[in-house]
């Protein structure tokens, strides 16, 4: 309840995307958290990172979409079960954030959640018609600054800059110690080099000889840094070739340590290098130096600052993110022109800033 005896408004944000959307939200979530009865509906991947988050009060877990692998039977389940607790809540107004798209797990939500009064998105296709309130996709602006427009059509109040993002302490220190004891407490960077576009599996990333040109020439100039590579189980082999460039200052840490230990070494990294993927946008939350590769994703995805240098070769036909040209592109010169000679300035001139 409010102070003035009224009853707070129940709030469902629905994070079915991944994890660097759910961190682009952060800012947003922190806000209606402070001002609503809110309820953070985010897939399992998200999950890990929610619960240790102690400003979010309640957490449920997203099974619908086809892509996380589950059983159409297990699906259906929990469909039922989180419309059953819209219901029993009474949940007044459903969200959904810039990155949260028209999927028929989101559509079948909103079409069946009948008790409730409001339901926020944007125009995505086949979305629109479902919701009271459609704000424009405006390629002008930043994700970050399209969910500040929801605050506007929720009437709450609230900075929409910063976000609060906790690793709990235990793993803090893990990470400290593993990487203390990998690298003898010299500094070292972070490199994320793989991930997959999900809309149709697409790599988004430069070919492994210029990685390993990347690598060489990086440790040339930065003797004594040490890289921690990182990338889900799938890209285990590609991750041990690379590190073969230089078995002694390269070492690989397989995600398999879990998502939020890898958050604890960017937390003590000296910087991150990255492609376009959950790892920026975690370091990005972690106010981290980063350098990130970017590929066909439209730039309002990311931010560029002092601290933050995004490099990539220009094209025409960029940015191929919403449209078909995706899945047709046969040459991706979006990221395979690009010169790994630019990648190691940009983090040599980011590693010398104070």
């Amino acid at each position: 309840m409010e102070p003035n005896g009224k009853r707070r408004e129940k709030v469902l944000l629905i994070s079915a995307a991944g994890v660097g959307d759910w961190f682009i939200a952060l800012p947003l979530q922190r806000i209606l958290a402070e001002n609503t009865d809110f309820t953070l509906l985010c897939m399992d991947n998200v999950y890990p990172f929610a619960k240790v988050q102690k400003w979010l009060p309640q957490i449920w877990e997203y099974k619908i979409s086809e892509m996380q692998g589950y059983s159409l039977f297990t699906r259906i389940i929990n469909f039922i079960f989180i419309l059953g607790k819209i219901y029993f809540k009474g949940i007044d107004t459903i969200i959904l954030p810039v990155s949260v798209g028209g999927s028929i797990g989101i559509r079948s939500l909103l079409r069946f959640s009948f008790s409730v009064k409001k339901k926020i998105g944007f125009d995505y296709p086949g979305l629109s018609g479902l919701l009271t309130d459609v704000i424009p996709l405006d390629g002008a602006k930043k994700d970050s600054e399209l969910n500040s427009e929801i605050l506007k059509l929720t009437g709450h109040k609230g900075k929409s800059g910063g976000a609060s993002f906790r690793i709990p302490e235990e793993l803090l220190d893990e990470a400290r110690v593993y990487s203390d004891k990998t690298f003898g407490g010299n500094k070292f960077i972070v490199f994320h080099p793989y991930a997959n576009l999900t809309k149709g599996k697409r790599e988004r990333w430069l070919k492994d000889d210029a990685y390993k040109k990347l690598l060489g020439e990086f440790i040339l100039d930065n003797p004594g840094t040490g890289i921690f590579l990182v990338g889900s189980h799938a890209y285990g082999e590609k991750l041990k070739s690379l590190a073969e460039t230089d078995p002694e200052n390269i070492k690989v840490v397989p995600f398999d340590k879990g998502l939020l230990f890898v958050a604890g070494l960017i937390h003590f990294s000296s910087l991150v290098l990255c492609v376009d993927g959950g790892i920026m946008h975690i370091s990005a939350s972690m106010g981290k130096k980063i350098v990130s590769i970017w590929g066909p994703t439209p730039l309002r995805r990311t931010y560029e600052s002092e601290i933050w240098k995004l490099i990539r070769h220009p094209m025409p036909c960029h940015p191929c993110w919403d449209n078909e040209m995706l899945h047709k592109c046969g040459h991706l010169d979006c990221l395979h022109k690009i010169n790994p000679d630019e990648i190691v300035k940009a983090v040599n001139e980011l590693l010398n800033i104070e």
